[in-house]
């Protein structure tokens, strides 16, 4: 069906205007038929991956042809909860290409959030929220304890520098 679409218009654009418009329409149709493919990939086999980095979450969507991801560091991270998306025209077109949605709902940075667990059901999100919020504090606290140790070896290293540095003016 959209290949006889796609030789339609061809054949309409070439007897009407010429051969300069078809290249512009193929490269539409193709650019089209290239979004269609890459959603196609993502319902047929794509994984949102969640992942506990170092310093922070990574999120990623897998088994598509545009690769996504999105990371948020701990320390802005407000909160997590379960809230299924709210749907309208917009975002139903967004849901549809697997570029947004989800069951869980990420708050970060204050007034940005997140939503992630596209194909988990209200009963399933509430089953993983539990244990999610488990790791999410854990490498929250390694994150926390990390920086602070970083911190007091650089307290550390200017307070051996001053001590230096003015024992030379001496």
């Amino acid at each position: 069906m959209y290949i006889v679409a796609i030789l339609y218009m061809t054949t309409v654009v070439v007897a009407d205007n010429g051969i300069p418009n078809v290249l512009s329409l193929v490269l539409l149709m193709l650019a089209i038929l290239f979004f269609f493919v890459d959603n196609l990939c993502w319902q047929l086999n794509g994984k949102e991956i969640v992942s506990f980095e170092d310093n922070g979450i990574l999120f990623a969507k897998k088994g598509r042809l545009l690769k996504w991801h999105r990371f948020i560091p701990y320390n802005e991270i407000d909160s997590i909860y379960c809230e299924q998306m709210k749907y309208s025209a917009s975002k139903s077109w967004c849901i549809f290409w697997g570029r947004c949605g989800g069951s869980l709902k990420m708050g970060y940075r204050g007034t940005s959030y997140y939503y992630f667990g596209q194909s988990l059901s209200y009963n399933e999100a509430m089953q993983v929220l539990p244990e999610f919020k488990e790791h999410l504090n854990k490498f929250t606290l390694l994150f926390e304890s990390r920086q602070k140790k970083e911190q007091d070896y650089y307290e550390k290293l200017n307070e051996e520098y001053l001590k230096t540095d003015s024992e030379e003016s001496e």
